[in-house]
């Protein structure tokens, strides 16, 4: 496909109980002008498989020996064509109208740069488990975001060059790598909003990243926010900082580091 306004990065790595919904969930969304770029991060399932059975001509796919996550995403982004990057993890599912809602959103507002959605979250068998709503204004993701989950991060979606600004994820970080990113943006005085529609569903396992290193998704959460916290353009803000220092020190400081 040509032109597409709208470029999908989504990585793989041994996801073939889940993949084909997830793969289907996009092609089924009301807003075409997309890419689905897929990255076969070293799976040694059927994955990539699955992936060559989709015949859209809107499918871009590359395969590589395992690099991990933040890799896998960085190459998307590298070979994106469209303007807008939306994220997409390989086990979960997004709504039909996603794509459209969050592309009209930042094309009505020129002064966000960074939009999510509020989320389900579902079993691995696919029973829903929880409705999870986040903060909608800037503000408040901000003021949450060194503390807590601001935003649902594989719901984003932001313009390719913002990201290139920034230059792209931390490929050493295993984990609480979108964390950085979105406080690199925040850095970077780009603007976000919550819709604040379920318009993601977050499959959570027990394989997954976020619980197999949980340990050390904790202490780089507590290295990255306590260095955002103390950047001086976050100092000079107001009191508040202080306060959510002492808040990471209560939830991770008892964290080894």
């Amino acid at each position: 496909m040509t032109n597409p306004e709208i470029s999908v990065i989504m990585p793989v790595y041994n996801a073939e109980k889940y993949i084909g919904e997830a793969i289907q969930s996009i092609l089924n969304q009301t807003f075409k002008n997309f890419e689905l770029i897929i990255i076969i991060d070293g799976s040694t399932d059927k994955s990539e498989n699955i992936v060559k059975n989709f015949s859209d001509k809107r499918i871009r796919y590359f395969s590589f020996t395992n690099k991990g996550v933040s890799a896998s995403r960085n190459f998307g982004i590298s070979v994106a064509s469209g303007k807008f990057i939306a994220l997409m993890d390989a086990d979960d599912i997004s709504d039909s109208e996603r794509l459209e809602r969050q592309y009209n959103f930042l094309i009505e507002n020129d002064h966000i740069q960074i939009v999510g959605t509020n989320c389900m979250l579902i079993d691995q068998s696919g029973r829903v488990i929880a409705k999870k709503k986040f903060p909608e204004d800037h503000e408040h993701i901000e003021f949450l975001a060194p503390l807590f989950n601001s935003i649902c991060f594989p719901s984003i979606m932001v313009l390719k060059e913002n990201l290139l600004k920034i230059g792209g994820y931390k490929e050493d970080l295993i984990a609480a790598g979108d964390l950085e990113l979105l406080l690199r943006l925040l850095l970077g005085g780009f603007k976000v909003k919550n819709i604040q529609e379920n318009l993601y569903t977050y499959r959570k396992v027990s394989d997954s990243i976020s619980h197999k290193y949980l340990h050390i998704q904790k202490s780089n959460h507590y290295t990255n926010a306590l260095s955002y916290l103390n950047t001086p353009k976050i100092v000079q803000k107001d009191f508040r900082n202080n306060f959510r220092k002492g808040l990471l020190e209560y939830y991770y400081g008892d964290i080894s580091r």
